[in-house]
């Protein structure tokens, strides 16, 4: 695919911070936006050293560890994509984006009941998640409870009726399918 306007500002972007970082080495912000930057353009080698030295600058800085993390979910090492996303909860405990990132991991390696329990918790902290919402539907389907997949669908349609429509439809599926 060629690459958009958006990807050739997102490259202007990674240039700009690059330099800026050979000024300011210590900026770990700017380090992270660096890693997302790269990420975007699905640079992930680059992008996981970006998040590396965010993190090895300020290693309370809990966004880089889930920059991280999602980055690994790129990479399909989700092992490594749990630990990123459990130590940026560890350092900041009221992290609803690391959470829901969390129960994607879980959810990704079919470990439904932490999936239902990290996206439970993104919901707590974040009760307007409604993306979340699908995914613990989703997780509740997959993990035989399709009461509870129900109950978040109705939900959901406070929310996002197209998206509980689709988890509706789902839900109707994986019954025909049993």
């Amino acid at each position: 695919m060629p690459p958009t306007g958006s990807d050739e500002l997102v490259r202007q972007s990674i240039e700009q911070w690059k330099e800026y970082l050979e000024r300011n080495p210590n900026d770990y912000e700017t380090w992270a936006a660096l890693g997302a930057a790269y990420a975007k353009v699905d640079r992930y080698p680059d992008a996981l050293a970006s998040f590396q030295e965010a993190i090895s600058v300020n290693p309370k800085y809990a966004e880089a560890y889930l920059g991280l993390g999602s980055t690994y979910g790129f990479l399909d090492r989700m092992e490594d994509k749990i630990t990123a996303c459990k130590k940026a909860i560890e350092l900041k405990p009221d992290y609803a984006d690391a959470y829901a990132t969390l129960g994607a991991a879980y959810a990704r390696v079919g470990i439904s009941s932490d999936a239902i329990t990290a996206y439970k918790t993104a919901l707590l902290l974040k009760p307007n998640f409604y993306y979340i919402r699908y995914a613990l539907g989703t997780a509740y389907l997959v993990s035989g409870d399709t009461e509870a997949a129900f109950g978040e669908a109705r939900l959901l349609e406070l929310e996002d009726a197209s998206l509980a429509k689709e988890l509706y439809e789902l839900i109707q599926r994986f019954r025909a399918a049993r």
